[in-house]
């Protein structure tokens, strides 16, 4: 009888906890619930993509643990403020119903108001902006610390302490658990090794016009540049992040690598050329750190034993949203959350709780003291759409995407500091080569110069990069090399105004790997720029629409096995023969429109304007070469597909 007795009165116990915890839960995220009523998608493009990937084992099994994860930060969090209600109403003997409704309201302004004043670009309760104030915060904060206070001293006196360890459990535990994980990140060595260690910091979107002209704004970026070789002529072959770096990394262009647009399928990329496949035989140790990967899947399969940056896969473009509440935001800050939130840990496109110190120290973290190392490092946070929560100053300018552009740049300048000062304190510096370079630049809808088109005026302008040729801003790339010896800078400060591609970095970098000389880049005449892919509604960021891109780009891409997003092959040959391709000569560019179908030439004058002339055949010949090239590259993996 007394079994059954307190079964009654268990259940009945356990339901109304259990719709407290619900309703706390419901009112913690409703947010995000009105949030994502607002930015629903209907288009069935969008949708059929996503059923796709809601399909797959794999993309449902991440699902389940990102709201597992969710579920346990906010039950640690509910049930903390939950047992401090209830010391409280033992030491006023009270009911408890009133010190849990005021806890609970507390806790949850509590975290509001502090995601508010740390994570200020957040959207989770952007209504109550008001919240963020410092004033708020402490006031709100001192409450509630004065609860706990009580709540220990109340468990304390009653000397109980089995529930006073549960107590400091919850409420210390993920700042133990973060402390211990930061700790164990590093392990100092005392063997440095020095022989020839090759560093890339790769900047995106940075172009040499616009580094060029706001270095004070990059005091760090601009004082290591400045101790080496700059290239004032440096170009992309293609602007944009996967096929540029993949033109690293082999030392050829599209039509020979296969990269031919973002999110190209990794198995018709050719790697037999690779660079690091070659220095991992060489005993070299190979990383790869970039801090957003939506549209760059490099992974290990491209002879990388390292691969630092946020988890790929078509929840990169879901989760971001998702992970935008405090407890997240938070648990994000710490090393701990490589494991419960992979796909927004370290990742520039959930800009809001970017941890941009803790993407340097992951990436230094792979480096081991006692081998020679490759370390390719890319930042991506002055990329579309020009947002940090690390920014050193909000940069006023009458082009607004041009201000966040310059104000986010701010931000890696910090980390590419941090990035060169770990190398040095950790002896990685005693002999080593440091290439400085952007995969790309970017236009920001100004007019670059004037010239004509057919004999009819024509403005070079553009948003975004890989979108037109003839565009500076887009497509000449910062580029530098400093060479160290025993810490020190041992190149001698030039400017060189050779044409340059990303594709000559290869050969430099075997060449000072073989003999420690940094002469390696040939001279050339030409060279092969293309687009990449185009989509009509991110022409004009003042009228960009992110579910119009969405539903415009569905059509193109399909979710793989391993749950990444990639490029339909059976789409690859219509967006190849939407390509325009240049030929950009040290005194002229001839180019094929493909809109138009037909080729236009420029003269490159001094000042750097240019004046439509005749195509030369030459050139003409040239270009279509490269554009057969191209077509044979799609058509056969259209057909192997």
């Amino acid at each position: 009888m007394k079994m059954i007795s307190s079964e009654k009165t268990f259940f009945p116990r356990f339901a109304l906890e259990l719709l407290k915890f619900c309703i706390f839960a419901f009112a913690y995220y409703l947010p995000l619930i009105l949030g994502a009523a607002e930015l629903s998608a209907t288009d069935h493009r969008a949708q059929a993509l996503l059923d796709q990937a809601l399909s797959l084992p794999l993309i449902q099994i991440e699902i389940i643990r990102a709201g597992a994860i969710h579920l346990a930060l906010i039950s640690v969090y509910y049930c903390a403020l939950l047992h401090v209600a209830n010391r409280i109403s033992i030491w006023l003997r009270v009911s408890s119903i009133i010190p849990q409704l005021s806890l609970l309201t507390l806790g949850w302004f509590v975290a509001a108001t502090a995601n508010r004043m740390f994570f200020p670009h957040s959207d989770y309760a952007y209504s109550f902006s008001y919240l963020g104030e410092p004033s708020i915060v402490v006031a709100l904060t001192s409450i509630l610390a004065t609860s706990v206070a009580l709540a220990v001293t109340q468990t304390v006196t009653r000397n109980n302490s089995k529930r006073l360890v549960l107590l400091c459990g919850m409420l210390l535990g993920i700042p133990a658990v973060a402390t211990l994980t930061g700790l164990s990140t590093f392990s100092e060595g005392t063997d440095k090794t020095s022989e020839r260690n090759v560093i890339i910091v790769g900047i995106d979107s940075l172009s040499g016009p616009t580094f060029e002209s706001h270095k004070q704004l990059m005091p760090n970026l601009t004082r290591l540049i400045d101790r080496g070789t700059y290239f004032t002529q440096a170009y992309t072959p293609i602007g944009r992040t996967f096929p540029a770096w993949t033109s690293v990394l082999t030392g050829s262009l599209p039509a020979e690598h296969g990269a031919l647009f973002n999110l190209r399928n990794l198995k018709h990329v050719n790697k037999t050329t690779l660079l690091t496949r070659a220095l991992q035989k060489q005993g070299y140790q190979t990383t790869f750190a970039i801090d957003e990967r939506r549209f760059a899947n490099i992974d290990e399969s491209f002879s990388f034993d390292h691969v630092v940056g946020p988890k790929a896969g078509a929840l990169d473009f879901v989760l971001q949203g998702i992970n935008d509440t405090p407890l997240t935001n938070l648990i994000l800050q710490i090393p701990l959350a490589r494991m419960a939130l992979p796909f927004s840990y370290i990742n520039t496109a959930s800009h809001i709780n970017y941890d941009a110190s803790g993407f340097v120290d992951q990436t230094l973290s792979t480096i081991s003291d006692n081998s020679k190392f490759f370390l390719a490092a890319h930042f991506e946070s002055a990329h579309y759409p020009f947002k940090s929560r690390h920014t050193l100053k909000t940069v006023e300018h009458s082009n607004t995407f041009l201000a966040r552009h310059l104000s986010a740049l701010t931000s890696v300048d910090t980390q590419v500091a941090q990035l060169m000062r770990g190398l040095s304190t950790r002896g990685h510096l005693n002999d080593a080569l440091i290439i400085v370079m952007s995969d790309h630049g970017e236009g920001f809808g100004g007019v670059e110069m004037e010239t004509t088109r057919n004999g009819a005026p024509l403005s070079v302008t553009g948003y975004g990069h890989g979108t037109n040729l003839l565009s500076e801003d887009q497509n000449r790339i910062v580029l530098a090399l400093i060479q160290f010896q025993n810490g020190k800078t041992i190149t001698v400060p030039e400017q060189r105004n050779d044409l340059v591609s990303l594709t000559d970095l290869k050969e430099l970098i075997e060449r000072y790997v073989a003999s420690g000389a940094i002469d390696g880049i040939p001279k050339r005449e030409c060279m092969i720029t293309e687009t990449g892919l185009r989509f009509a509604a991110a022409s004009n960021y003042k009228t960009l629409n992110p579910v119009e891109l969405a539903a415009e780009s569905a059509s193109y891409y399909e979710i793989g096995n391993d749950g990444r997003m990639q490029l339909r092959e059976t789409e690859l040959a219509p967006l190849v023969h939407a390509k325009d391709i240049a030929l950009r000569c040290t005194d002229r560019i001839t180019q094929f429109v493909a809109f138009d179908d037909r080729y236009y030439a420029y003269a490159l004058s001094g000042d750097g304007s240019l004046v439509e002339k005749t195509p030369p055949q030459t050139d003409i010949d040239k270009i279509d070469a490269y554009r057969s090239q191209l077509f044979s590259v799609s058509q056969a993996s259209a057909f192997m597909d």
